[in-house]
């Protein structure tokens, strides 16, 4: 279980950071939200839709914000805490989308 909860919240973190960090590279080169947008669907498979990477992600970061909180016995809780409050601020993120 313990290696499960680091491979999951390293996978999502790892994900989360590129989404976020497309979506800033896309904003700052493009003009209008159309171009942005057509932009950022550029760095993903054009086979996945926007909305199932959204879902992915935010599916991700549900369960990894899960897994850490039901993970007892970390030996650094400095990186945990830190984990921890990357997930809910990613989780913030998308609740914020979906809005």
């Amino acid at each position: 279980m313990k290696k499960l909860t680091y491979y999951l919240t390293g996978l999502s973190i790892m994900l989360n950071f590129y989404y976020l960090a497309t979506w800033i590279y896309a904003y700052n080169i493009s003009e209008t939200q159309g171009l942005r947008t057509e932009k950022f669907a550029t760095f993903f498979p054009s086979t996945i839709s926007l909305s199932t990477i959204n879902v992915v992600a935010a599916t991700l970061t549900i369960l990894s914000l899960i897994a850490l909180l039901m993970h007892k016995g970390v030996i650094n809780k400095g990186i945990f805490a830190i984990a921890t409050f990357a997930q809910a601020f990613f989780m913030l993120f998308y609740i914020w989308q979906y809005m």
